[in-house]
Order: C-alpha cells, then structure tokens, then sequence
C-alpha cells in the first residue's frame, strides 16, 4: 500500500545514508524510535512464490534470525543490498530485530548505514536501474521509495520541495492500523474502540497531535514545520554527531 503522504527532496549525496536517514525522519515526521534499512529491491524476487507457505516461511525467518543465523539459501531473495541502521539500540530495537529475520538472506549484501554513503549507492553500476527503498519499523514496515531525478551542485542542505498527506502516526500497526485510525475520526457514532484509538493518537502516540485527524487535519501537511526542521542548524541541534559523519 502506498500512503498519499510524499516528501520530494533535494539530498547532498556525500552524506552518509545513517544522516540521510535522519533527514527523511524529519520530512516524514517519523519519530525515530524505530530501525531502518536502505535496500535494492532484487527485480527477480516474486511475491507469488512465497504466498501459498508465506506464514510458515515468515516465522521460520523470523526464528532463524532469533539463533543468529541466515536463513536457507534456497529461499527467495527479496533484497539485493541492505545498509542497516547501526544504532545499536532503539526504543524498539528488539521488536525490529525480532520482525528483521525476513529481511535478511545469505545472498544479500550488507553494509552499515553510516559507513555507505548515498551517492554509492546511486552510483554503483549493480543496482543502477533497480527499485531502492527505505524502510523504517520493520513491525509496520513503512516503505519509501527513492528515485533520483537528477543532480546539481552539492550543498550543504536537504531541502523538502513538495509533499502532501498526512504522515502516518508512529507504532499505529501498519497500513491496516492507519486506515483504521482514520475511519475512527470519520465516523459521527464511534464506538468505544474508535475512541481508544483517537485517545492513543491525541496523548499517546509518539508522533501524534492533539487536535487529533478530524475534517480537514486528516490530510494536513505543515510544510513549513518541515522546512524549519531541515534547517542545518536545526538538524545540528536535535540530532549532532550523526549530522556531522
């Protein structure tokens, strides 16, 4: 499922892909609370093989990264290249690790996030051509995808030239739980669940806002809070050492 929420950006692609990944926390408003990987999408990776045993295939990933091991090198691979999210822990880290195992494979390169850096990835003749996205909370498992449109000079700034949506509220239980929290706020007559869940978004969730999605806030984007926060010095502030790799 794709959410209608969009961040278009201009990105200096000396950065490393662990600070690339913070600027794409603020343009999303993700909260960083959650793990994230940088992958290329194998282009002879088929969904279809895996439907038929997908829950049985999903829990033994799921138990063979619990033992530290990769997974059978027979098995489909979905990701040509991953770079991982070096963060050593989150307030989800263990979540994230425990859902990581069907993201891994034997085949699969991987690199840490803040030892690769953007412009190698775009730039390596393997992976031109191919799907790349980004990944974040391997629990709900919100993809972004990455398409470079061009280049000019580098600088020193990421800037967000166009979005639209609302961005999607943390730990809401995916692209499921996201349409249901907003069918919460549309209903005149919620029942005592759809008022659970606006409480949680309005007092609770980590990237949630009091004034909850009613009428017109469903579809809100503040582009100027996200202009404001992608300032350098205000990147510089919040998140420091990773700003400066």
């Amino acid at each position: 499922m794709v959410h209608a929420f969009r961040a278009v950006c201009a990105q200096f692609c000396q950065a490393v892909l662990h600070a690339a990944s913070v600027y794409l926390h603020v343009a999303f408003a993700w909260a960083s609370s959650h793990s994230f990987d940088f992958a290329v999408v194998n282009p002879d990776y088929d969904p279809a093989e895996e439907e038929e045993d997908a829950a049985d295939l999903y829990q033994y990933r799921m138990m063979m990264s619990s033992m530290g091991q990769s997974p059978d090198p027979a098995m489909p691979q979905e990701y040509l290249f991953r770079a991982t999210d070096p963060t050593p822990e989150t307030p989800f880290a263990n979540v994230d690790r425990m859902h990581q195992g069907s993201r891994t494979h034997p085949r699969t390169v991987e690199r840490k996030a803040d030892k690769y850096k953007l412009y190698q990835l775009f730039d390596d003749p393997v992976y031109q051509g191919k799907q790349i996205t980004y990944t974040y909370d391997f629990g709900d498992n919100w993809d972004h995808f990455l398409t470079m449109q061009g280049r000019a000079e580098a600088t020193d700034k990421f800037v967000c030239v166009d979005g639209g949506g609302h961005e999607v509220a943390e730990d809401v239980g995916g692209s499921g739980g996201w349409a249901a929290l907003k069918a919460a706020y549309r209903t005149d007559t919620p029942t005592q669940e759809q008022l659970d869940k606006r409480d949680w978004y309005e007092n609770d969730c980590s990237n949630g806002n009091m004034l909850g999605l009613e009428g017109d806030y469903v579809n809100e984007w503040n582009d100027l809070w996200v202009k404001d926060n992608l300032e350098p010095e205000m990147m510089d502030y919040k998140f420091g050492r990773r700003m400066r790799r």
